[in-house]
């Protein structure tokens, strides 16, 4: 599943039940137009969620591959996007042309070393989504991990469970 395809079904899935999602504010707030997690050399986008303060918020982040397939989805329920985010990455190792690498990276599959390496090379994007309502971010993460499953007979290779 791409990206495009993920952000399209989160905002249809609020419209169609206005019930669990009336007063809830969801925000794409970065991803398409955010350099690759190594590229640490626009000052606005430092350190992953940097250049704004959603660190402290709740909601989705996806990490894509280049070509904006979805390779993991999760979720921060408790205003800690920047914790759960830098959870799986690890600490970072900043090479001499202020390139980032994450050679402690959590992401980590036999199936898929090409995708091991690229999170480890800093070569992945990283999607994030606000959700004012920590109740509801769960929902719409297992929507999209079960979307997923349906259309490609997998979870997104780092997922390891739906949930």
């Amino acid at each position: 599943m791409k990206i495009n395809s993920a952000r399209e079904s989160i905002f249809q899935l609020k419209k169609s039940l206005p019930e669990v999602f009336s007063a809830t504010e969801i925000i794409y707030a970065f991803g398409e137009s955010r350099p690759n997690i190594g590229d640490d050399s626009n000052e606005e986008f430092r350190g992953c969620l940097g250049g704004n303060d959603i660190g402290e918020k709740s909601g989705l982040y996806i990490f894509s591959s280049e070509n904006d397939e979805i390779i993991y989805i999760g979720k921060a329920t408790k205003d800690n996007l920047h914790e759960r985010v830098w959870d799986h990455l690890g600490t970072p190792k900043r090479l001499e042309n202020g390139w980032m690498t994450f050679p402690k990276t959590k992401f980590n599959s036999r199936e898929s070393l090409e995708l091991t390496t690229s999170i480890i090379n800093g070569n992945i994007k990283l999607h994030v989504f606000t959700v004012s309502d920590p109740d509801v971010v769960s929902v719409i993460e297992v929507y999209l991990q079960v979307m997923h499953l349906k259309e490609f007979g997998r979870l997104p290779v780092f997922n390891k469970q739906i949930g």
